[in-house]
Parts: structure tokens; C-alpha cells; sequence
């Protein structure tokens, strides 16, 4: 079964005087598992109690050796895990060297004891993380049996993964003690990089020797040169079994070229061969013309290399280079790259179909509808390849649950589920055959080969979700209903993923009743797949679930009564497990009201359960209409306590359950004070939340209740905390001091969502009314972001237009003399073409708005310059839309003569809406003299880029400009590209002789 983390408690550091004198407590092995299990506890009084007692066992030397022997002899393997991570702390510092000196010799065994007895993956992190700490603190005592415990394991195959995993953990900071052993260290992990290795004993011999060229640097060139094409070699095999494991691995290249460059370089082909797989990088830091100019003549030969790996690696490139090229591959490559993407789906190697189908799944973004069409013709034989046993294979024992290895066939699978995500709807002519095979292994197959199918439905569910995939009463709900009644406990991951997979497809009532019979009398997974089907139900549904809510709802309100909350950061016992004072020898010490907050993680389903509560109460609140409304406060009461719960991803599910449970109430009759509460306790935990993760999910949840049925008031608040996050000031902006990159970046995430915030506040306040306050407080650090960096100009400069096209006119006239220089600034200047963009953009939101410009107004100049000056591209296309947005300013002649030569748009297609909304409501006689122009300016007509009904219009006024005038316009088609005049040609109903054929009448 697998195991889920949870963060059971923060441990905060209360530092005393050194000179403070503790009392001495003696506790037995016993006595101390038992303080253990209490920390485990989901209940913060019973956290803090055991607390106090660990502080005080803490104070006997002979502690750090119970908690060896619990990690050793405990049977619950989050004890062990607990236990491992406290001796670490421990013996961190300077306090392995005031350790008992019989103890110090005796610690070692009892680990090397513990790391050949544990059964549970999830512990063998921690316990390889101690033994790093005897072998980089333990000096030679440590290292002789550690080390000698490490060499022996190394060899033996049940416990390589082990030694090299504790290996690698010492070598993250080795310290001056390990270099002389540094020839002997490389061949222990040379040993975990010969074929055959298991991919987790590879990874970490992998990760070992990166350790280790880091430490060695530029001292031993010849040793590093010597383990490079070993290293080659079992990273290329890494990829081949485990992708994801191959991707982290490669961070050993960049230790050896950052250790010692003339270890890499000597021959550097091998390298660059392998390195193919990393492009992703470059294509979206390098210029697409650039990149692909240098890297096409590579790939060529690569493609049709004899070698599946060269073969795979170019196919793999294609895809990397998708995420930055993707434009250019599809107006230049498109045939090229379809036909080697066709070949390597053919390819009789399996790593070289699936390295083509994860590649079509990267360049179909950009190359659709024909790669839905080749993802079609592949997909025939991606079935018939499906490795299905519909008998248990003599010999073949069933994997057990956590094995690493890679399920037979799961390559086959893959194919099969991206392929599906390629076609996306237009699988249909092909579900039957999809579906029967899939329903077929969920009928006949073996549990890994069921759990295989489940997922490849669940990614046809996703490309098919226009229509629905699991309708009540159909074959693929009987088909997954019939896995919920298979026995337990050998399908009990087959059926907890049928319930996930019912979920996604949106289960009916049918699912919903047995998945509730279930998890009625099961544990807290099984209350955690149900919850997660409750509010796919309750979309599909509505009101249709009312008859299961009486049941339904006591188990969804039990699992979200949280525990009593956390003590009082004054509180002297309060989550303390170590002094800080104690960590190196001779700190100084640091006055009493200094603390630090740590977390310690442990395994357990209860968050994971928690939060899937809040998500299903809040899709409940939010859909079920009437039939929740007995529901609501008794709700509202069991989320408001859950806002101050110490684990971030409990109180961010909180969070969004109440914008759920404030949008449900604010469509029901009588319910809008309850709304009012639930915002008004959001709002002030927004701004009280020390996480940038959860207050990222309040901005989303308050976003998401914005209607223009909210209060002035609470429309004013909202709009007034999307400044404070703009201006940095809330809780968790405050706290950050800006020294850490991720700080920075979640910092940028927060003003992001706000400015989104202070947008749609104004779109829900009629007249903009509610919008003043807030966008007048906010409008110096706005304008200060104009002077940024490239993200914030950007961003600033979207916002200004998105928030302000929101403001009442008395107060749109005030602030635009200040907003429209500083656009018209960044819109001519500023060196980043997304700035530009975004400046031009909101030059016309502005103009929009209807406020009297006045002739001081920049926008006009700003938009000529650009339409001039910006080569084709979002600049030129926002351009373009911000001049139609100026109608009025400017007469419509003098207008149609500067857009018109501007036309098609090349990239922001969302701008047509507004160009072709201009020239439609034109009367047809001010088009007259521009007929020849005009299909060049509707030329993108038929390529899926543009609104249905808004391309029927304008192809009615195509109709019409030909009537009028066949000549010019039939010039103005011969002039196109001939696969734009055929497509522009069958969407006006011609064929090729009426379309080149002039009437006489002009």
C-alpha cells in the first residue's frame, strides 16, 4: 500500500542560555518509542505534551542510542523513520565528539543493522542520511566500521542500492577525511554502473561519483577521465529503463565539468550524443533559427542510425525542441519532422516508439490537426502491441507493492496513452476499438496490467472530454464498478485507482453509491478517493446527489474536524525538540525569544485525507445548488478551524473550499451572510498566512468567488488585499527577505495572481465603483515595475490595461495623463518584445474604456511607431488590435489605411475578435477600394485560430467584396500562397474556375 507524507507537526527551536541547567531523565527504549508515538498523533495537545517529555529525554547522553535501537526494533515504520531523523539531529554538529565513546563505537552496527533489516522504502532516505553523518563526522572510529559495513554491502546485490544510497548521502558534503579514499570510493560506485544494475542503485552510484568530482575538483583528472564513459554508458541505460531517474542523473555531468572541464573534453562526441536529451534548455534560451540550424544536420543522420539509441535520442531531441521551436518547426519542418515521427512509431525497437510518441505528444501543440491524424494511423498498431496476459503466467509472481522495477510492457502502454492525448476528440472514430481492448484487460488481465489500463483511460477521458466517456449505466462504468468488487487485499491498488478513475470521468450516481459503501467501512485512503469522487460527482450531478448527502456528508465533516489549534509561539513547550545553541560547538548562544521552524516528515494518509475533504466539500458547495443548502454553516464551521492547521496544504485546501463553499452560497436563496463570512474569514487569512503556497491558493479561491452579486463592501476589501499583495504587503511578502531565488519567484507568482485579483474585482464592480481604492493604491508600485526587470515590466504592463480598463471615468480621466506616457514609453523603448506587446495591449484595453483621450493622449503615436517599426508578431498584432480600439479617434479611412497593410495576424489570434469585429460593422462601400487586399487580410479563415461564428461572418463579407468586385478580389487570391487560396477559396463556396473567372459587371 503506498505511503503518503504528511508534515505530522512543526518543531519549533526554543534557545536557551547554555548556562540554563536541565533536569536529567532517564527513559527507556520503551518509554521513548512511546513519547514517538504521540508525536505521530493528529492532535496538537498530545504533540506539545510529548514534546516536553522528548526535551527532556533529550538531556540524557544515552538517548542518541534508544533512538538507534527503535530504528532498528521498531515495527511501525514511521517510528523508524521519526527515530532516524532525531538521531541525525542528534549527532549533528559538534555533538558526535561528546558522545560516550563506547556509544560512538557502537552506533555504527546498530545502523548497519537497521539498513539490512528495513522492509519499507520510505525509511531507507533517513537511515542512509545517519550513516552520511558517521562517515562525515565520525572521523576514522566512524569510518573503519561504517565504511567497511559500506564495502561490504556494495558488493552484495541485496544490498548495493544501500550502501551506495548511504554512499551518496556522505558524498552531498563530503568532508577532508574521505579524499584519500577516493580511489577505492570510485570503484565501489563503478561496481553500481555495470549493465544489469537495478535503475535505483545506478541512479545513486551516479549521484556518489558527482559527490565525489565536486570534492576531488581539478586533483585527479586522470581517475574522473577513466569513469566518463562508464558514467556514459549507465546514464544512456538509465534513461532506456526510468526516465525521470536518467533526467535527475544527469546532474553528474555537470559536476564533472564543473569539477574538472579537461576530465569532459577530451572526447567530447559521446558526450554531446547523450546530452541530445536535454534540449528543452536550449530551445527555449536560444533563438529557434539558431538552434535549429545546428541541430537538424545532426539529427538527420541520427535518424536513420542502425543504433535504436541514436535513433531514440534524435526522436527525443525533436520533442525537447518543440518547447521553444515549435512556431518554426511547424512553418518550415512540419513534413520532415511528421515523417520521421511516422517511421520511429514503426520502429521495431520499443524505446524508439515510445521516444516518438512522447515526441509527437511535444511537437502536436503545434502541428495539430495533423498530428492527431498520425496519432490515428498509429494508434491500430500501438493495440496490438499491448503485452496482455489474460492468464497469471506460470513463474511470474505478481510485483510487489513499491518495486522499483519497470512493469513488463509499461512501454507499450506509454505509446498507447500519448498517442490518445494527440488525438484528443478526434479519437472517436476509433474509441469502440480502444475501449474494448482496455475493458478487456479490466475484465481478464493481471492487477499490474489492470493498473496499466486505468491509466491509459484515464488520458482517453482527458482527450475525450467533450463528450462524455463513463455516462451513467454505460460499459465503462459497469467495467470499473466490476473492479470495486474484486477481493482484497490483492486488487486493493487496482481498486483504489477504478475509484480515481471514476472520479476523473465523472462518475453517476451508480459509482458514487458503491464507492461509498466502501469507504463507509474502510480506512482514510479509501475516504480520500471518495471525497475526491464526491465534487466530480457533484459537477456532473448537481442537485442528482441529494439522496446520498445524509450519508455522505457525516463522513466528509468527520474528516475535516481538525485538532485543537497550535499553541502560542510563547509557550515555552511548544513543538521543541532540539536547542539551537547545541548544533556547533561553541555557538553562541541566542536569547530565548529567537526561534526557527523546522519540519519533520513523516508517513501517514491524514492530510492527504483532510485535503481531499475540503476539496470534495467545496465542489459540493459550489454544485449541488439547493440540495446543500441544510449543509452550508455546519460546513463553514468545520473549515474555519482548519485555516490555522499547521500543515500548508491542509489550510491551501481550506482556502479554496471556501471560495467553493462562498460561490454555492452566493447562488442560494438566503445564504449570503454565510457567503460574507466565509470571505471575510479568507480575506484575513490571506493576509495572516506565512506560506506563499497557500496564500497563493486564497488569492485563486477569492478570485473565483468575484460576482458582481458581492457587496460594495466586500468588493472594496477584496480589491484592497489584491493591492496589499501588489505592494508586498501581507504576511508572507513581509516575512521574505529576498535572498532565496524560490522566495523570489513565489513572491512574483503572489503579484501575478493579484493583479489577475485586481482585474476581475473591477469586471465585477458595475461602474468600476469598487476598483478606485484599490487600483489608486496599487498604481506606484505598478508603474515603479515599468523600470524592472523584464518579468515585472511585463507583467506591469498587462496589468495596467487588464485592471484599468475597469475604472470609472472620473477616476479613468484622472490617472490615464499618468498610465499613457509610461505605456507609450515601454511600447517604443523597451528592449523585451513581450513588454512591447503587453504596453501596446493595454494602450488599447485603455482606449476602450470611454473616457474623452484628450489630444495629450500617447496612444495613437505609440501605435503608428509600432505598426512602422515592429516586424510581424504579437507586437504588430496588439498593435493592431489596440487601433481598432481607438475608432472614433481617428476617421475610419485614415484607420483602414494604416491596419489594413498590418494584416493577417501572425500570433495573438485573440486580437481578431476585435479586427474583424472593427471591419464587420464597416459599411461594405468603405471596403470597396481595399477588395484586393482583403483575402490577404482574411487568409488565416480556416485554420482553427479564430472564433466559428466570428470566421461565418467574415466570410459573408468575403462573399459579399466578391459579388461587389470579383477582379479585385480574385487578384487579391492569386496573389495568396496556393494552400491559402484553396482553403480560402472552399470556405467561400468556389471552385478554382468561378474563383479565377471576373465577371464583366465591376
Amino acid at each position: 500500500m503506498p505511503q503518503y507524507s504528511l508534515l505530522c507537526g512543526v518543531f519549533r527551536f526554543i534557545n536557551f542560555r547554555l548556562r540554563r541547567k536541565r533536569p536529567l531523565s532517564k527513559m527507556a527504549a520503551p518509554e521513548l518509542q512511546a513519547v514517538l508515538e504521540q508525536l505521530l498523533e493528529p492532535d496538537n495537545a498530545v504533540i506539545q505534551q510529548a514534546t516536553a517529555r522528548l526535551r527532556e529525554a533529550f538531556a540524557d547522553p544515552r538517548t542518541p542510542e534508544r533512538l538507534a535501537e527503535i530504528v532498528v526494533g521498531a515495527a511501525r515504520p514511521q517510528l523508524r523513520q521519526l527515530a532516524a531523523v532525531l538521531l541525525r539531529r542528534r549527532l549533528s554538529g559538534g555533538r558526535w565528539r561528546h558522545l560516550d565513546p563506547e556509544l560512538r563505537l557502537r552506533l555504527p552496527s546498530l545502523l548497519a543493522e537497521a539498513l539490512e533489516k528495513e522492509t519499507d522504502r520510505s525509511v531507507l532516505p533517513s537511515l542512509s542520511h545517519v550513516g552520511a553523518v558517521l562517515l562525515r563526522r565520525g572521523g576514522a572510529e566512524a569510518w573503519a566500521p561504517m565504511g567497511q559495513w559500506v564495502q561490504r554491502a556494495a558488493r552484495d546485490p541485496h544490498l548495493q542500492e544501500r550502501a551506495l544510497q548511504v554512499l551518496s548521502a556522505a558524498l552531498e558534503d563530503p568532508p577532508p577525511s574521505l579524499t584519500p579514499h577516493c580511489r577505492p570510493i570510485a570503484e565501489l560506485c563503478r561496481g553500481g554502473l555495470q549493465p544489469g544494475t537495478p535503475p535505483h542503485s545506478t541512479a545513486y552510484a551516479l549521484k556518489a561519483l558527482g559527490g565525489l568530482a565536486a570534492a576531488l575538483g581539478g586533483t585527479q583528472t586522470d581517475l574522473l577521465r577513466s569513469l566518463l564513459p562508464d558514467v556514459l554508458r549507465a546514464l544512456q541505460a538509465l534513461i532506456d529503463a526510468d526516465e525521470e531517474l536518467g533526467a535527475a542523473a544527469l546532474e553528474v555531468l555537470d559536476e564533472f565539468v564543473a569539477a574538472d572541464p579537461k576530465a569532459v573534453t577530451f572526447d567530447l562526441r559521446p558526450v554531446l550524443d547523450l546530452c541530445l536529451q536535454v534540449l528543452n534548455a536550449l530551445a527555449l534560451g536560444v533563438p529557434a533559427e539558431k538552434l535549429l540550424r545546428e541541430m537538424v544536420p545532426r539529427l538527420e543522420p541520427l535518424l536513420g542510425s542502425p543504433e535504436p539509441w541514436g535513433r531514440k535520442g534524435a526522436l527525443l531531441a525533436l520533442g525537447a525542441a518543440a518547447d521553444g521551436c515549435g512556431e518554426l518547426l511547424r512553418r518550415r519542418y512540419m513534413g520532415a519532422v511528421l515523417g520521421a515521427l511516422r517511421r520511429g512509431l514503426r520502429d521495431p525497437e520499443g524505446a524508439v516508439r515510445g521516444a516518438a510518441a512522447s515526441a509527437l505528444r511535444s511537437v502536436g501543440e503545434y502541428m495539430q490537426p495533423e498530428a492527431a491524424a498520425l496519432a490515428l494511423e498509429a494508434l491500430p498498431a500501438a493495440l496490438e502491441a499491448l503485452p496482455v496476459s489474460l492468464e497469471p503466467l506460470p513463474g511470474c509472481p505478481e510485483a510487489l507493492p513499491g518495486s522499483p522495477e519497470v512493469l513488463p510492457g509499461a512501454r507499450s502502454w506509454f505509446v498507447l496513452r500519448e498517442l490518445l492525448a494527440v488525438a484528443g476528440a478526434a479519437v472517436a472514430p476509433q474509441l469502440g476499438a480502444v475501449l474494448g481492448a482496455l475493458l478487456g484487460v479490466l475484465e481478464r488481465g493481471r492487477p499490474h496490467e489492470m493498473e496499466l489500463a486505468l491509466s491509459a483511460l484515464h488520458e482517453l477521458g482527458g482527450a475525450v472530454e467533450d463528450f462524455p466517456l463513463c455516462p451513467p449505466g454505460g460499459a465503462v462504468e459497469a467495467a470499473l464498478l466490476a473492479v470495486l468488487r474484486l477481493p482484497d487485499p490483492p486488487h486493493r491498488a487496482v481498486r483504489l485507482q477504478a475509484m480515481e478513475v471514476l472520479g476523473a470521468l465523472g462518475g453517476g450516481a451508480a459509482a458514487l453509491e458503491a464507492v461509498l459503501e466502501m469507504a463507509a467501512d474502510g480506512d482514510g485512503e479509501e475516504r480520500r478517493v471518495l471525497f475526491g469522487l464526491c465534487g466530480a460527482a457533484a459537477e456532473a450531478l448537481r442537485e442528482g446527489v441529494e439522496p446520498m448527502l445524509p450519508r455522505l456528508l457525516p463522513l466528509l465533516l468527520h474528516s475535516l474536524q481538525a485538532p485543537p489549534p497550535a499553541a502560542s509561539p510563547a509557550a515555552s513547550d511548544s513543538f521543541l525538540l532540539f536547542d539551537a545553541a547545541e548544533d556547533e560547538e561553541g555557538a553562541e548562544p541566542m536569547g530565548d525569544e529567537e526561534e526557527e521552524l523546522v519540519a519533520v516528515e513523516v508517513g501517514g494518509d491524514f492530510v492527504a485525507e483532510v485535503e481531499a475533504a475540503c476539496e470534495g466539500a467545496g465542489l459540493m458547495a459550489e454544485h449541488c445548488g439547493a440540495a446543500f443548502e441544510p449543509y452550508f454553516c455546519p460546513t463553514l464551521e468545520a473549515l474555519l478551524p482548519l485555516l490555522e492547521f499547521p500543515h500548508p496544504d491542509v489550510r491551501s485546501a481550506a482556502y479554496g473550499a471556501l471560495g467553493g463553499l462562498s460561490c454555492g452560497a452566493g447562488n442560494a436563496v438566503g445564504q449570503q451572510e454565510l457567503q460574507g463570512r466565509a470571505l471575510t474569514a479568507l480575506l484575513g487569512a490571506v493576509r495572516a498566512e506565512k506560506g506563499a503556497g497557500p496564500a497563493r491558493a486564497g488569492l485563486t479561491a477569492l478570485s473565483r468567488a468575484l460576482s458582481p452579486a458581492l457587496s460594495p463592501q466586500l468588493l472594496h476589501a477584496i480589491g484592497c488585499l489584491m493591492a496589499d499583495v501588489i505592494n508586498g504587503q501581507i504576511r508572507c511578502l513581509q516575512d521574505d527577505d529576498g535572498s532565496d531565488e524560490e522566495e523570489v519567484e513565489a513572491a512574483a507568482e503572489l503579484r501575478e495572481l493579484a493583479g489577475e485579483g485586481l482585474a476581475a474585482v473591477g469586471g465585477a464592480s458595475p461602474g468600476g465603483g469598487a476598483l478606485s481604492d484599490s487600483f489608486r493604491r496599487a498604481l506606484p508600485t505598478l508603474l515603479g515595475c515599468l523600470n524592472g526587470d523584464a518579468a515585472q515590466r511585463s507583467w506591469a504592463a498587462a496589468i495596467l490595461g487588464e485592471a484599468g480598463a475597469h475604472l470609472e471615468r472620473g477616476v479613468a480621466s484622472e490617472l490615464l495623463p499618468l498610465i499613457g506616457p509610461a505605456l507609450a514609453r515601454s511600447s517604443a523603448h523597451d528592449p523585451d518584445p513581450e513588454v512591447r506587446s503587453n504596453a501596446l495591449c493595454s494602450i488599447g484595453r485603455l482606449a476602450a474604456n470611454g473616457v474623452a483621450l484628450g489630444a495629450a493622449w500617447p496612444g495613437l503615436a505609440a501605435i503608428g511607431r509600432a505598426l512602422r517599426e515592429e516586424g510581424r508578431g504579437r507586437g504588430r498584432d496588439n498593435a493592431c488590435g489596440a487601433l481598432v480600439r481607438h475608432k472614433g479617434a481617428l476617421p475610419d479611412a485614415e484607420l483602414l489605411a494604416l491596419l489594413l497593410p498590418a494584416l493577417p495576424l501572425t500570433e495573438d489570434f485573440e486580437e481578431n475578435s476585435a479586427v474583424f469585429g472593427y471591419l464587420l460593422q464597416l459599411q461594405p462601400e468603405q471596403l470597396l477600394p481595399h477588395a484586393e487586399e482583403m483575402p490577404r487580410v482574411c487568409s488565416a479563415i480556416g485554420t482553427g485560430s479564430g472564433d466559428t461564428d466570428l470566421e461565418a461572418a467574415v466570410v459573408g463579407l468575403l462573399q459579399e467584396l466578391w459579388r461587389r468586385c470579383p477582379t479585385d478580389v480574385g487578384r487579391g487570391m492569386e496573389r495568396l500562397p496556393h494552400s491559402d487560396s484553396v482553403r480560402l477559396r472552399r470556405a467561400m463556396g468556389l471552385d478554382d474556375a468561378a474563383a479565377m473567372t471576373p465577371s464583366t459587371v465591376q
